[in-house]
């Protein structure tokens, strides 16, 4: 969503080690992003030089939850907010972003990998801040585009490698990315509503091809 940030060195705080937290987690310290919190509902988990997130995939592997890791000092869970991070995923429950916790948010940028993590009065201290989120009709819509693949390869009898599911959700989230932000330059709005303009422009299109409004 930010020209100017870049994976190498990259601090994120990531809420939530479920299925979402923790491969999102996975992917982003692969590509050279530094984790540098991590909670669930055991635990908050902070290391300013990066938690291992291979050592702590095992971990949990072993014993279900963060709580007990010895890779990373265990902290307050309300420090997660005020984690020195450049980018902060909410992959947990809805409205954990509220207004208290949008004041102290120090991140630049908020990918929401959860359903309606952040309030809307928060949304609204987060946009005067200049911290701007990644929508989640956006950014978790993986999950939703995988389950349609799989419709579709049911419907015409097909199996696809998972090599190939990759190369067309990848395909698939760019090309929605990039019409959102060009939607967003255009009207001068917040990624949130030029995601909304995208889908209804998309539904109006669909309505006008199949004719279901005169």
């Amino acid at each position: 969503m930010r020209e100017n940030l870049i994976l190498d060195d990259l601090r994120v705080a990531v809420q939530g080690f479920g299925n979402v937290g923790s491969h999102f987690s996975r992917l982003a310290a692969a590509g050279g992003c530094r984790i540098v919190a991590v909670a669930d509902h055991s635990a908050t988990l902070q290391r300013e030089r990066g938690i291992d997130i291979p050592a702590l995939l095992s971990w949990v592997g072993e014993h279900r939850v963060l709580k007990g890791f010895p890779g990373a000092e265990e902290v307050d869970n309300e420090a997660l907010f005020d984690a020195d991070a450049d980018v902060f995923v909410p992959a947990a429950l809805e409205n954990q972003i509220t207004e208290e916790r949008a004041h102290r948010l120090r991140c630049r940028l908020i990918i929401e990998a959860a359903n309606g993590p952040t309030t809307e009065a928060a949304e609204r201290i987060l946009c005067e801040r200049g911290i701007e989120i990644c929508p989640d009709i956006l950014a978790n819509a993986g999950g939703v585009t995988s389950s349609y693949f799989e419709w579709l390869q049911n419907k015409s009898s097909e199996f696809w490698k998972a090599s190939e599911l990759d190369n067309k959700l990848r395909d698939t989230l760019w090309a929605a990315h990039d019409r959102v932000v060009a939607r967003r330059h255009e009207l001068g709005c917040s990624f949130r509503d030029a995601a909304y303009a995208v889908a209804l422009e998309r539904l109006g299109e669909v309505y006008e091809r199949r004719g279901i409004f005169p």
